[in-house]
């Protein structure tokens, strides 16, 4: 049987608003840091709702660089050469141990953290933003694909294009 088009129109609209829901959504989620582990000059801090963007991510990193450092206690922060987000999605999970024929998912798409004494100790491979601390500067890479030069002194944000 046919739809009337009221239906058809409501049926419509609330796909329409899901769909705008879903894609406005991570702007108005707060980034949380769940918790960091500091392995040998790198630091791993797992994120909750990271910024959606490239350039909303370095704008809340700038803000929150200083007291999530000290928050997380970095006592060797000389030696901090890397700085990891992983992307916290759906929480973690067991180290599945075999391919999902379905999903194509595998063991080798997981980051899997030892500090954490539990079957459930793996999270899935998302790293939304890698800071590559270098002498003057930090070189923020977004998603593989956008890179940031800040200067450490000035704090000045200028777009790296190599």
């Amino acid at each position: 049987m046919l739809m009337n088009s009221k239906k058809k129109k409501t049926l419509l609209c609330t796909a329409l608003l899901f769909c705008v829901y879903k894609f406005v959504q991570p702007f108005f989620l707060t980034p949380v840091i769940i918790d960091s582990f500091y392995v040998e000059g790198v630091l791993r801090i797992i994120i909750k709702n990271p910024p959606p963007t490239a350039k909303t991510f370095v704008s809340w990193w700038m803000k929150n660089k200083d007291s999530t450092l000290k928050k997380h206690a970095i006592s060797e922060i000389k030696q901090l050469r890397y700085i990891v987000f992983i992307d916290y999605g759906e929480g973690f999970v067991e180290l599945p141990g075999t391919e999902n024929f379905f999903t194509g998912a595998s063991d080798n798409d997981y980051f899997c953290f030892d500090e954490i004494k539990n079957k459930k100790n793996c999270l899935y491979r998302d790293f939304p933003l890698r800071i590559h601390i270098e002498k003057q500067q930090y070189r923020i890479i977004y998603q593989g694909d956008k890179n940031y030069l800040i200067d450490l002194k000035s704090e000045k944000i200028e777009r790296d294009d190599k």
